[in-house]
């Protein structure tokens, strides 16, 4: 019966988002509980976020907002619902920051663009409104991270 539900919810969203008729495929999550689907609409494709957590939600959303202000590339997002924990976001593709090295011979090019936006997030105005983690909750998530 849960899933039944979810899968209403994830329709009227959808529906509501001006998505009528659509194929979902999952995709391989990440280190989170969020679960993600690439929705394809017509020739169109977007990425379906599903987190139960509204915090986790908000938080990504509050991310997402400053580092658009920062000029750093983040999806579009077209939709939320807070309330089913869903998010309707820009399709960035599937190649992923481990294939992009794996692809290319300019690693230190890549490493340096990566440190400087590191930078530029830490040394903005912006950097108090972001999670601040302290060293307990760093050697967590590494744990999570090797654990994954």
């Amino acid at each position: 019966m849960i899933i039944k539900n979810k899968l209403n919810q994830i329709e009227l969203f959808l529906n509501k988002s001006g998505i009528k008729s659509a194929k979902l495929m999952l995709l391989d999550g990440d280190a989170s509980k969020r679960k993600y689907a690439r929705i394809f609409d017509n020739d169109n494709s977007k990425i379906l976020m599903d987190d139960q957590d509204c915090q986790n939600v908000n938080n990504f959303l509050n991310t997402t907002k400053i580092f658009k202000k920062l000029n750093l590339s983040v999806p579009e997002i077209y939709a939320v619902s807070l309330e089913d924990g869903l998010v309707l976001l820009e399709d960035f593709g599937d190649l992923t920051f481990n294939e992009c090295l794996k692809k290319t011979h300019v690693h230190e090019y890549i490493y340096e663009s990566a440190v400087d936006i590191i930078t530029e997030i830490h040394s903005s105005e912006f950097s108090n409104n972001l999670k601040i983690y302290s060293t307990n909750q760093i050697i967590d998530e590494i744990k999570i991270f090797l654990d994954w």
